[in-house]
């Protein structure tokens, strides 16, 4: 398979670390491993930071957490890749909004995309649409293969710049069959309550 094209704004290439990488973690127990089995899409966490011990989430990854969950009635599984006693996160001074690192199935790549957009746009507010966002998501389609798209731009450019890679790959453009991504309601940028992240 021929990868999509990067542009300006999106890193296209591929990667080792799918689904099989982050559930195996060795700093994960064996009872969270065998849950992260369930998900279909895993928020994973910054490893090796300098000057941080252990593996660590972007503040607001809870917030993102709560967001996507609210797809778990249309097949979108989402687990945080950590146990709860580790969990924490790391805020970073920087003039972008960035989100961290999502992996996910080919399938749910339409509805995770659309619903991150709507979380995006509520979090910035009003805010200037050209504030820059930084996620990585990483695609593992039902053949094992792994891609890995790095997106560092404007906020306002986020969803039209990821669509076209994601046909690409097969991810389609408007949502997974049977899916109702187009009549979502609007997606609030609530904050969590630091609770369990792995119900």
């Amino acid at each position: 398979m021929t990868l999509p094209p990067s542009s300006a704004f999106l890193s296209v290439q591929p990667t080792d670390q799918g689904f099989e990488y982050w559930r195996t973690r060795p700093y994960l127990s064996e009872t969270m491993q065998q849950q992260l089995q369930d998900a279909n899409v895993l928020i994973v966490p910054l490893e090796d930071i300098r000057g941080v011990e252990g593996p660590v989430f972007l503040r607001g990854t809870d917030q993102l957490f709560q967001t996507l969950r609210r797809l778990e009635d249309q097949d979108v599984k989402v687990d945080v890749t950590i146990d709860d006693a580790d969990y924490k996160e790391l805020s970073l001074y920087s003039d972008s909004l960035a989100l961290g690192s999502l992996v996910m199935t080919l399938f749910v790549v339409p509805l995770v995309v659309n619903v991150v957009s709507q979380w995006i746009n509520n979090h910035i507010g009003a805010k200037s649409a050209g504030e820059r966002v930084k996620l990585q998501l990483v695609v593992q389609s039902p053949d094992g293969r792994v891609t890995q798209l790095d997106y560092d731009g404007p906020a306002a450019q986020f969803e039209s710049e990821l669509r076209p890679a994601l046909q690409a790959l097969g991810g389609g453009g408007q949502g997974a069959p049977g899916s109702t991504t187009g009549a979502l309601p609007p997606v609030q940028a609530e904050r969590g309550d630091g609770g369990n992240h792995n119900e």
